[in-house]
């Protein structure tokens, strides 16, 4: 085994933080989660509670002493956070962050990014990390696509070696019941209808198992800049829900075309990874179906 690597990653507590702490764990490294609260099931070895939109960064860099910094956190409220002002707050911490890491003699650093910096109204297969052209829509793109530049931008300068985790469409166990895949595990695991829209719309979903396990060997590569984390499958937003009616034993719970399409969705997001298969060598450790039936277990077992 690799000598164990000292990680500080933020957002530890949260829907994929969890995740990228047990894989990185289970490898050995000691692992630092920092956030607001500390939930019994997170695989860290040391936990520092703070507020990183108020907190001292450079007391945190010094507690810590990371060799590799995650930064996960950020806005994510459901409903909100594809608008919420708080996206420029959340633009200045993770500056602050980075700089108290790099003063402190960090090597490496991975911040999340999302899909939604792409220009997701054109028409592209799947969508590749080289294509230049970003446009944002919303302003939750926009402040992640403006801080994976000057982050980047600042880590060529100063020599620390950078590199962007751009999210797809995530599922998974903690789930927020808002969600898509919430919402429908919480109806089928009581037995009630999950009531969706058409579904027409492709995607490009992966559990957060594997999206964890991703981030964490993405931090142990050598890759730099974005990297697309998803599936590289289409599947329609039909296929995903059928595919939990279909785990849950249940089929005729799920009701397409109950609920109104949204105005204005993207028909089609799904990622190029060629990157991530190449370069970081991440291959998913369990089909999609194998994935919706363990999360679809985990909702049982959480009623």
């Amino acid at each position: 085994m690799a000598e164990p690597i000292r990680i500080l990653l933020t957002g530890a507590s949260g829907f994929l933080g969890r995740q990228v702490s047990e894989h990185l764990a289970a490898q050995g490294h000691h692992v630092t989660g920092v956030g607001r609260d500390r939930k019994q099931e997170i695989s860290c070895d040391e936990w520092i509670s703070m507020d990183l939109l108020e907190g001292d960064m450079d007391r945190l860099v010094e507690q810590a002493k990371p060799d590799v910094l995650i930064h996960l956190a950020w806005v994510t409220r459901h409903g909100q956070f594809w608008t919420a002002a708080e996206n420029l707050t959340w633009v200045g911490a993770s500056l602050r962050l980075l700089l108290a890491f790099a003063a402190r003699g960090g090597k490496r650093a991975i911040f999340a990014g999302t899909c939604a910096e792409y220009d997701l109204a054109a028409d592209h297969e799947k969508f590749k990390e080289t294509m230049t052209a970003a446009a944002p829509s919303m302003l939750y793109g926009v402040a992640k696509d403006a801080t994976r530049r000057v982050c980047e931008s600042y880590c060529s300068q100063i020599g620390v070696s950078f590199a962007w985790a751009r999210l797809f469409f995530l599922f998974g166990p903690f789930e927020d019941p808002g969600r898509l895949g919430g919402s429908i595990c919480r109806a089928l695991t009581s037995g009630q209808e999950a009531r969706c829209s058409s579904g027409r719309q492709v995607r490009d979903f992966l559990s957060t198992i594997d999206a964890g396990a991703a981030i964490a060997e993405l931090a142990l590569s050598k890759a730099e800049g974005p990297v697309n984390i998803g599936s590289g499958q289409a599947v329609t937003i039909a296929q995903f829900a059928e595919a939990f009616g279909r785990a849950s034993g249940n089929p005729e719970l799920i009701k397409l075309g109950a609920l109104p399409d949204r105005p204005g969705e993207p028909q089609r997001i799904v990622a190029d990874i060629t990157r991530l298969e190449q370069e970081v060598g991440f291959r998913p450790a369990a089909t999609f179906e194998q994935r919706v039936q363990e999360t679809l277990d985990w909702w049982r077992a959480s009623l």
